[in-house]
């Protein structure tokens, strides 16, 4: 189901006001990310907001997160498994979703893993070179400034392919990589030890 942009925008802001407000550093991904380059808004299939923040910055404030979510009036669900701390929080408002997505640190990559949920059968990762997550560049998108992975078009060509500058009904990331955490040994308690 496609988002209402005008709500996408009003939930992006409230949104973006308190990681600000509790000094979580965070960046445009994914689609809201290829929106903000290429369309200077929403993609025309925006469903969903995607941020993007490095685990080392989320979980000293997850919960913290979390409670400021639900005082402002967010429906919220969160993600711990297989690492037993808040990797991503999704909240809900004004008839738009958002994903918080936490960006844990592999050797020189960056992931984030799939939701543990009875029903999703094949587990992936979303994998970035770490240096391209990390390093970060300023946009403007609605009037206000925010931060996108750097430089910008190399992760939407590694996001994307080489199509990502034409708009389609449903770009899919071409970083998935399944059964990740299996195939590079990630322990279960990999966050509470960095």
């Amino acid at each position: 189901m496609l988002m209402n942009k005008e709500a996408g925008r009003k939930c992006l802001f409230e949104l973006a006001d308190l990681l600000e407000d509790l000094k979580i550093p965070f960046f445009l991904m994914q689609g809201t990310a290829l929106g903000a380059h290429r369309d200077k808004g929403f993609v025309p299939a925006e469903k969903d907001i995607d941020l993007g923040i490095l685990q080392e910055h989320l979980t000293p404030q997850a919960h913290e997160l979390l409670n400021a979510l639900i005082t402002h009036g967010f429906d919220t669900e969160t993600f711990s498994e297989p690492f037993n701390q808040i990797r991503t929080l999704v909240a809900f408002k004004y008839n738009a979703k958002a994903d918080l997505v936490g960006m844990t640190r592999w050797k020189d990559c960056r992931f984030t893993a799939t939701p543990v949920r009875p029903w999703v059968m094949e587990h992936y990762a979303l994998v970035h070179e770490a240096a391209i997550i990390e390093t970060q560049e300023p946009i403007a998108m609605f009037g206000r400034t925010f931060m996108v992975p750097s430089p910008i078009e190399t992760y939407l060509e590694r996001e994307y392919g080489p199509g990502w500058r034409t708009p389609a009904d449903d770009h899919v990331s071409r970083t998935r990589i399944y059964d990740f955490l299996e195939k590079e040994g990630i322990p279960r308690d990999y966050l509470s030890s960095h």
